[in-house]
């Protein structure tokens, strides 16, 4: 269902009994309506974002009300606001920063899938520690 069509109010009616525990997003809107949406879900344990141009820097602050979320899919790495990084080091580096902020957002988070990346797993991470972090592989 597109976001621009989509009562925010309409979380209330999706989180009854709190059956639905994985929530996929193929358009942001303007950000707002999703953020009013998600608020009522704070039980959903799985999100997949598929939306392109989707600037993980922004937008994924907006989804912070999703507190019980253990696994996260998100698009590719340029789809992600860094542009097209080409170089090892940019892709490195963008790695280290999807990760950060995505620990920031969703700090009881244990799984993240990037697109054509490959799947992290934050709870072998044994402290809060951003180097461990940044030297975290995908599996």
């Amino acid at each position: 269902m597109p976001l621009p069509a989509l009562d925010p109010d309409w979380g209330q009616e999706w989180a009854v009994g709190g059956r639905v525990t994985r929530l996929d997003i193929i358009d942001m809107g303007y950000g707002l309506e999703i953020e009013g949406f998600v608020k009522y879900l704070p039980h959903i344990t799985e999100l997949a974002i598929a939306c392109g141009d989707f600037d993980i820097k922004v937008e994924l602050a907006r989804l912070a009300a999703l507190k019980s979320l253990t696994t996260l899919h998100i698009p590719r790495l340029r789809d992600l606001g860094f542009g097209y990084v080409k170089l090892k080091e940019e892709v490195e580096r963008a790695k280290r920063q999807v990760k950060r902020i995505v620990r920031n957002v969703f700090p009881r988070l244990r799984f993240l899938s990037i697109e054509y990346d490959g799947t992290y797993d934050f709870s072998t991470l044994k402290t809060d520690d951003v180097d461990e972090l940044d030297q975290l592989a995908s599996m």
